[in-house]
């Protein structure tokens, strides 16, 4: 099996433009962190944070791909799959995190259906 290599995210406009200001902002705090291979502060060093490296950051232009579109209207989110290149001939594991509870039931019911098809 081949290794998960990317994360493809799909949000309201809103969320993911928050997520990339956040994600932003957070590159910009890490500025000073040595390259890759300097060794940085240890951990009770005063001062001390994360790698740009680290998972905590996300990297929306490599591991992490975001668009945005309501999970309501499948055409949005198809396109939104199509935009984050997503090969659809892949398993896909889907993470739908509590999302469903704030959809009607038909709209969910509409979405799994979608999704177990594309």
């Amino acid at each position: 099996r081949a290794p998960v290599d990317r994360y493809v995210e799909v949000d309201l406009e809103a969320v993911v433009a928050e997520k990339r200001r956040a994600a932003t902002r957070a590159s910009a705090s890490c500025a000073s962190v040595p390259e890759s291979g300097t060794p940085a502060p240890g951990p009770r060093s005063p001062g001390a944070r994360p790698s740009l490296s680290s998972p905590r950051l996300p990297d929306t232009t490599g591991w992490l791909a975001s668009a945005a579109a309501d999970l309501r209207d499948l055409r949005a989110v198809s396109q939104a799959l199509d935009a984050c290149g997503v090969d659809r001939s892949c398993p896909t594991l889907v993470l739908l995190e509590c999302v469903l509870a704030y959809m009607e039931d038909e709209e969910a019911r509409g979405l799994l259906r979608f999704l177990a098809l594309a």
